[in-house]
């Protein structure tokens, strides 16, 4: 195969291919082209003119891919926005009961990139009184797994109150439909005081004017709900 063969049956099909944009494809051409100039069957004009044409189709293959190609060093990315924090509605508004105790939304952080609520468990009497008789209940308990008693009531410590709030599922949706997720959170209290912190993604929308917050158990089955104003 002489070089104008070459040219015609393998050279000039391939600078129509689209994979000049992003693989080495151009670079195995450049290298054909230099070998056959080297060894002499391609002359200096001839390879010249090939190598034009080339950087002329890989040009074209990317401006079709919309490729935004830059020397090595050069790439410029954009910077990211640090998160702010423009509203904070103190909601103070009661949410769902959970083992007989009152759990109230405090408040809700509307960060540009997140959505942050806080509960709180609100103290009673009768939530002291129980406090009371659960650290019975944890004593009676140690005492049983010290003496070496058996039984069912020995296997597990007893559950304090408010413990199926850690099974609690807190939903959000506003009017325009958003798809929120729970990214992250904690919940813990003594007995008496309980806090849960639930983080979600993405942002409300600037143009949302009502923020619903859904409190459902395991089942599914809702438990408490709250339409916060926006």
């Amino acid at each position: 195969m002489d070089a104008e063969q070459w040219l015609a049956t393998v050279f000039t099909p391939a600078l129509g291919r689209e994979s000049l944009a992003y693989s080495n494809d151009a670079d195995q051409l450049r290298g054909q082209l230099a070998a056959l100039h080297d060894c002499g069957v391609l002359d200096d004009t001839a390879h010249a003119d090939a190598r034009q044409r080339l950087e002329q189709a890989v040009e074209a293959a990317r401006r079709r891919a919309q490729f935004d190609v830059r020397p090595p060093g050069r790439m410029q990315l954009e910077p990211l926005a640090d998160p702010a924090l423009p509203r904070v509605l103190a909601v103070a508004q009661p949410l769902a009961q959970v083992d007989g105790m009152p759990f109230v939304l405090t408040s809700v952080e509307l960060w540009t990139n997140r959505v942050d609520l806080y509960v709180v468990a609100m103290p009673t009497a009768e939530a002291e009184q129980h406090r009371r008789a659960q650290e019975a209940k944890l004593d009676e308990w140690a005492a049983a797994r010290r003496e070496g008693r058996s039984g069912e009531a020995t296997l597990s410590p007893p559950l304090p109150r408010g413990h199926r709030l850690l099974d609690v599922n807190i939903r959000l949706r506003d009017d325009l439909g958003t798809g929120y997720h729970m990214v992250s959170g904690g919940a813990g209290g003594t007995g008496t005081d309980w806090r849960v912190h639930r983080h979600y993604e993405p942002n409300v929308p600037a143009n949302a004017s009502l923020l619903t917050i859904e409190a459902t158990d395991s089942d599914g089955h809702a438990v408490g709900s709250l339409e916060v104003p926006l």
